[in-house]
């Protein structure tokens, strides 16, 4: 299968765009000239407020959109009845039934959010950093290169 036409335009304003901002994500931070690393500079950290919510915040925010979501409630009418016994009476196993899949749920996204929580902190980390950095850097150049290669 073939790539559709690229205009020549689009090739020779490609390349160097690509090869260029390659080149730029393969240096390091410290070596780049308009990007500043305001964690890592002292005087600046006062003044600039971090963003890092509060532990409860995500907690908070997911149950507040499944209480206001009208799908949650409508797919839980349509699905869970059916594991009712028809004999029940009351309420009550179908209460039991949302009881065990909050239960589950709150479990199962507590577990994931801590576990992403830690992936976070470590993606978030100088060396881990310049790695990706560097990834992207030469997937942009090998892009170019490849565009070139082709044109």
């Amino acid at each position: 299968m073939q790539s559709c036409p690229v205009g020549s335009s689009q090739i020779s304003e490609g390349v160097p765009l690509g090869c260029t901002a390659g080149i730029g994500e393969t240096r390091p931070a410290d070596q780049a000239d308009d990007v500043v690393d305001v964690l890592a500079e002292p005087d600046l950290r006062r003044h600039v407020p971090v963003d890092e919510p509060s532990p409860g915040a995500g907690f908070r925010a997911g149950f507040l959109i499944n209480v206001t979501n009208p799908k949650a409630g409508i797919f839980a009418i349509s699905f869970l009845p059916q594991f009712v016994p028809a004999h029940a009476a009351g309420p009550l196993p179908l209460l039991l039934l949302v009881l065990v899949w909050m239960l589950t749920d709150t479990v199962w996204y507590t577990a994931l959010a801590l576990a992403l929580t830690r992936v976070g902190r470590w993606l978030r980390t100088a060396t881990v950093r310049r790695r990706l950095e560097k990834t992207s850097g030469g997937l942009f150049v090998a892009f170019g290169v490849a565009m070139a290669v082709e044109s």
